[in-house]
């Protein structure tokens, strides 16, 4: 393996590319943080993506598109969008000076051909509709439609809170799993929301959750 994987804060920073001796030592050193710390968990997941390309041996973008968006049929999920539906992508808004006006895109991942941000931690363009699809796959223990992505038992640990009883992730009622927040305490919420709910609130404002009692699942654009 190379030593040319994670570089600066760009997108060298989230492209896998292939690992070298010294992410070992690179790895360790996210440990020494706290599980919180958005920079530390976005590192992981691209460190987790170039292992995959590497045990996988393929690029990201084709695992993904191989092994997750291809099986559960999200036809509308991309790191390159194809041309053909480039009109329907959306562009961010803020209200700047009293002003609504467009954003710079996000971590610089653009929705072209060539452009786009393969990586383990970001960089996917998607709709509601699949997202919705991905999320009720998490809910049914890692099957849809009669395709099983993730073993029942996988998804459960995934589903287990990693922070010791002195640590929290965003408030005091919630906890972090291998993939998402969880709602750990009703009592402790900031809003009502069922305990045992796992949820993450991406970049461009993109939330999604998932209530295990009820079961339910939902996104916002």
């Amino acid at each position: 393996m190379r030593d040319d994987e994670i570089t600066g804060h760009n997108r060298s920073r989230w492209t896998p590319r292939p690992l070298g001796r010294e992410s070992v030592v690179w790895a360790n050193r996210l440990r020494t943080g706290t599980r919180r710390d958005d920079e530390a968990n976005t590192r992981r997941l691209v460190l987790l993506g170039a292992l995959i390309q590497r045990v996988s041996g393929e690029t990201f973008e084709n695992y993904v598109a191989h092994h997750i968006t291809g099986p559960l049929r999200m036809n509308d999920t991309f790191f390159d969008v194809p041309p053909e539906k480039m009109a329907r992508v959306s562009r961010l808004h803020e209200i700047k000076d009293g002003k609504l006006r467009t954003t710079p895109e996000i971590i610089g991942a653009y929705a072209e051909k060539g452009r786009g941000i393969p990586a383990g931690g970001a960089g996917l363009f998607s709709t509601m509709g699949d997202y919705a699809r991905f999320a009720q796959c998490l809910l049914n223990d890692g099957t849809l439609d009669g395709v099983r992505l993730l073993g029942r038992k996988t998804v459960g640990l995934a589903l287990k809170n990693t922070l010791p009883p002195s640590e929290s992730a965003f408030t005091a009622s919630e906890g972090w799993g291998l993939m998402s927040a969880l709602r750990l305490d009703m009592a402790l919420a900031r809003e009502p929301a069922s305990e045992g709910m796992f949820y993450w609130i991406g970049a461009a404002t993109t939330h999604f959750f998932c209530g295990e009692v009820p079961k339910i699942t939902g996104d916002t654009p």
